[in-house]
Formats: structure tokens, sequence, C-alpha cells
């Protein structure tokens, strides 16, 4: 009786795995490859375990944000990178400020005509000019 349970844990974690796998290749993978990963500069605003919502896809505290003058960088935790999903560095000029969430501190933006939802602190900074956006780090940096 115990190696059948067993078997049906077995299976179903498999398969969970394997979903997530999926997920990760064919949800997460195209902005991978559309925005590859670039450096950070050495002034670049962080906070980590942070969410966002990508269309369905919701990373609740699972990623690690950076943000400096040229792009918004976004690193998934440990767990997701063991299934696939890589960091991504999105230009500023890529994302396009649509509105404020009815619900918390959030914006909601669009990114190659996708819905990206995600902390107000970084986002906001997607429609200001580049002066403003080295002052916004500078606020980020105090609070």
């Amino acid at each position: 009786m115990n190696w059948v349970v067993i078997l049906i844990v077995a299976a179903v974690t498999a398969f969970d795995l394997a979903l997530i796998w999926v997920v990760m290749k064919v949800g997460w993978g195209p902005w991978v490859r559309q925005y590859p990963p670039q450096e950070p500069a050495p002034d670049a605003v962080a906070k980590n375990f942070q969410s966002f919502k990508f269309g369905i896809m919701n990373f609740g505290f699972c990623l690690h944000v950076k943000v400096d003058e040229e792009h918004l960088h976004l690193r998934p935790v440990m767990p997701l990178r063991w299934f696939g999903a890589g960091p991504i560095s999105v230009p500023w000029s890529s994302i396009q400020p649509d509105r404020k969430s009815r619900i918390g501190n959030w914006l909601i933006v669009k990114i190659d005509k996708k819905t990206v939802m995600g902390p107000s602190w970084c986002l906001e900074l997607a429609g200001e000019p580049e002066t403003e956006r080295s002052a916004g780090r500078d606020e980020a940096d105090e609070g």
C-alpha cells in the first residue's frame, strides 16, 4: 500500500515540476531572448523579492529588481532559475506607462503590447526622462 502512495506522489511531483519547466520556457523564455541581461550600473537601486505579473503569469515575491538609467533589470529567484527562468534587462524605451492599479501601490505598463503589473517604485520611472529617473533613484535610496 505504501509503495502505491509513493508512486502517486512521485508522479504528481514529476508532473508539477515538468509543468513549471514548460511555463518557464514558454512563458518566460521569450522575455529572456528579447531582453538579454545587461550589467546593471553600480549605482542601480535594488530591491529583492518583488512581485510582478506578466499577463497571466504571477511572480509573487519571485523577482530581484535593479533599476538604473538604462534598464529595468529582473532576476528570478533561484528556484525559478533552476527551471530555466533567466534574468532580463528591459530598456526603458520598451516600457510604456499604462495606468495605476486600483489595488495597492502597483502600476500597469505595456512592454511590447503585453500587460505587466509591478511595484510603482520601479515602474513609475518608465515615463520619466533620464534626469528625473536619476532623481527617482535618489529618492528610492532614502526610502
